[in-house]
C-alpha cells in the first residue's frame, strides 16, 4: 500500500516508492533549488528524542525521494515522522516540510 494525503505518507514495510517533492520557502512561495543546494529527508519515530532513523538526500534536479525496500524493512509497524530540510548554496537552512506523519503498515507475507 502506498498513499499520500496532505503530505502524510502511508507505506507498507519493505515497499519501494518514489515521491516528487514540492518545496515551499518560509514565505509559502515555490522554491526552485539551485545546483549547489542540498535537500534532506529525515525520518524519526519520536520527534522529542534525538536519533534520526533514516536520512536520504533528495536530488535537486528531479526532486524525487526514492524509498527502497531496505529503507523500511527493519522498522516496526507504526507511526513515524519526517521532515524535509533545504540547505541552500549560501548555507541558509529552512525546513520545507516539517513534522509530518509517515505511517508504516505491516506486510502480510515476508518476501524471501
Amino acid at each position: 500500500m502506498l498513499k499520500v494525503e496532505d503530505n502524510k505518507i502511508y507505506i507498507t514495510r519493505g515497499d519501494t516508492a518514489r515521491f516528487k517533492i514540492e518545496l515551499l520557502d518560509e514565505n509559502g512561495e515555490l522554491y526552485i533549488p539551485k545546483e549547489d543546494d542540498h535537500i534532506y529527508f529525515r525520518l524519526k519515530q519520536y520527534t522529542d528524542k534525538p536519533g534520526v532513523l533514516l536520512e536520504k538526500e533528495i536530488d535537486v534536479t528531479t526532486l524525487n525521494l526514492n524509498i527502497e525496500e531496505e529503507d523500511t524493512s527493519g522498522f516496526s509497524e507504526g507511526s513515524y515522522y519526517y521532515e524535509v530540510e533545504v540547505v541552500s548554496e549560501d548555507n541558509y537552512h529552512f525546513t520545507a516540510i516539517t513534522k509530518t506523519l509517515f505511517k508504516i503498515t505491516a506486510e502480510i507475507e515476508d518476501h524471501a
